[in-house]
């Protein structure tokens, strides 16, 4: 039985119900995630009594999806979304897998160590460990093993400045606003995000690793300079 030839405005439209799809997928895909880490940490410490557990129900989810990152990639090198992107699917998935474990396999630890050592010295901790992976993507970006490197650490970094940023942030609020300042916050963030996203882009197709490197490193030492502001007293 032989196929049925498609026009190129049969082909066309095909193709634009499709990206319609995937990115419908994305968008709804990104809500659910997002109102599962916001909510799930503050009913988590809700439930415990203690923020230091409060990053445990982000990192329980988020293992899940990076466990399934690697075989998930396999299968794509296996049969093949795009026959370009074969060969570098499995890197790409392990490497993923890597930076979304960095994000979340130690939000229970850092949430100890900001209940033990305070939550603007594991803020501080975070900058470092960004300031490290920053550092690896301006002077060894071009390297296979430096990305991977320098994506572990941002991921590692990320954990430590969020879980203990929302503890800081949920210590300064009173209890009857506490979830919507959680919310607010948690918007921004992912609003930051993605203007991030885009301008990343940007500055990578023009300067490359080094210069979104840089540029990037004007934002963690904007946060280090305004950390003395974190001592303000809960209102």
């Amino acid at each position: 039985m032989t196929g049925v030839a498609l026009t190129a405005a049969q082909q066309s439209a095909v193709q634009r119900r499709t990206v319609f799809v995937l990115s419908l997928g994305q968008v709804l895909g990104g809500i659910a995630f997002g109102a599962t880490v916001s909510l799930g940490a503050l009913l988590a410490a809700d439930i415990s009594g203690s923020d230091a557990l409060s990053g445990l129900a982000t990192a329980s989810v988020t293992l899940g999806a990076a466990m399934c990152a690697i075989p998930l990639a396999r299968l794509a090198a296996r049969v093949g979304r795009r026959p370009a992107l074969a060969d570098v699917s499995a890197l790409v998935g392990i490497t993923i897998a890597l930076h979304v474990g960095g994000m979340y396999a130690l939000s229970p630890l850092f949430g100890v160590l900001a209940d033990r050592w305070g939550r603007l010295r594991v803020v501080l901790l975070g900058q470092v460990l960004l300031a490290a992976a920053l550092a690896f993507a301006i002077f060894v970006g071009t390297e296979q093993w430096g990305v991977i490197v320098a994506l572990i650490l941002l991921g590692l970094g990320w954990s430590a400045a969020t879980v203990a940023g929302a503890a800081l942030l949920t210590e300064a609020s009173a209890p009857e606003v506490r979830t919507r300042r959680q919310g607010r916050s948690d918007s921004l963030m992912s609003l930051s995000a993605a203007a991030g996203s885009v301008l990343a882009g940007v500055v990578l197709s023009n300067f490359q690793y080094a210069g979104l490197g840089v540029a990037a490193s004007v934002l963690v030492l904007a946060i280090v300079v305004l950390s003395p502001l974190g001592r303000i007293r809960p209102q």
